[in-house]
């Protein structure tokens, strides 16, 4: 059973490792809480502490 996603819509490997490191990266950011007073995750996760 062929593919039949036309070569223009392919991604490499690398192209699809750098869009999910930066999908990652601008999802899970921290910001400041003011409702919290403390750092938490974009995302609404908390930050693990260090």
């Amino acid at each position: 059973m062929r593919d039949r996603t036309p070569p223009w819509r392919r991604v490499s490997y690398d192209q699809y490792l750098i869009a999910v490191a930066m999908t990652l990266a601008r999802r899970h950011r921290p910001t400041w809480s003011w409702r919290k007073w403390n750092w938490v995750c974009r995302c609404g996760a908390e930050l693990p502490l260090s």
